[in-house]
């Protein structure tokens, strides 16, 4: 082997390396972050949820319609497919009482 290769291998490796650790670490960052937004939508949609059997008068209704709306819309946009038809459900059944034959 001539002696540039010899110089060179080790730097090529050492750039290559340094590109897939940055790539890696932002793919993961990326994730971490989706993870983050997901887990905040749905802990705002339970304490909108648990909050609404507390309201005390119409404008705390429409405030906690409003950040429910907000969170759901958040749920639609970073949520798993499961969690999302799990709300659907969810939400139909609160609209609508079993005995209801509406469907």
């Amino acid at each position: 082997m001539s002696n540039w290769a010899i110089g060179v291998l080790p730097l090529v490796g050492v750039i290559i390396g340094a590109a897939l650790q940055l790539i890696l670490s932002r793919a993961a960052e990326k994730e971490r972050q989706v993870q983050t937004l997901r887990t905040e939508a749905y802990v705002d949609y339970l304490r909108f949820v648990a909050a609404a059997a507390h309201l005390r008068s119409d404008e705390d209704l429409r405030d906690a319609e409003r950040d429910a709306a907000n969170a759901k819309t958040r749920i639609a946009v970073y949520g798993s497919s499961q969690v999302i038809g799990a709300l659907a459900q969810f939400e139909k059944a609160g609209r609508c009482p079993q005995q209801c034959k509406c469907e």
